[in-house]
């Protein structure tokens, strides 16, 4: 409870000193221009330095990356909110995998859905061994309606399987 409130307190205060400075800042600038000791070009540069800086200081815990040669600012809750993405990604693509080993159609078709499926696997961060085991029974059900060449016996066991009527 004391932390979730000195937490609480510890924003507001960030909030307020960067406002704070902004201000007094944006104030000193202000008076530069009015005695014209800037001119209105270095002016609106201080500005905008300045609301850039102010961005800096308040987002400061938030920051992962900087990269003032690219123009580049990356928050840390960017990152999480792509690691939620991946895992919301991973677990529609492992339903995918499971309804194009039960579905009917062409083996065109379930080739064209097994290679989207693995065309996402690729673009999300799944390591190999967890993309090869999402994607073994759909290929599996890939090669048996190709019926060019035999299964294997670990394949026929896993054929078998889908189309047991046994519960598990």
């Amino acid at each position: 409870m004391h932390e979730k409130v000195y937490t609480l307190v510890m924003g507001y205060v960030k909030y307020f000193l960067s406002s704070v400075l902004v201000l007094v800042l944006v104030s000193f600038f202000t008076c530069l221009l009015l005695f014209n000791l800037v001119s209105d070009t270095i002016y609106a540069a201080l500005l905008t330095l300045l609301v850039f800086t102010g961005f800096l200081i308040y987002f400061k815990d938030s920051i992962k990356e900087f990269n003032l040669k690219e123009m580049k600012v990356v928050l840390e809750k960017n990152q999480d909110i792509k690691k939620e993405i991946e895992k919301t990604t991973l677990g529609l693509v492992k339903l995918l995998s499971k309804l194009s080993v039960y579905s009917s159609g062409s083996w065109v078709n379930r080739k064209e859905l097994n290679d989207s499926i693995d065309s996402i696997l690729n673009v999300i961060s799944v390591d190999n061994t967890e993309k090869e085991r999402i994607m073994k029974l759909p290929r599996v059900m890939e090669k048996m309606m190709k019926d060019k060449e035999p299964l294997t016996k670990e394949e026929q066991d896993l054929v078998d399987n889908v189309f047991s009527l046994e519960e598990k």
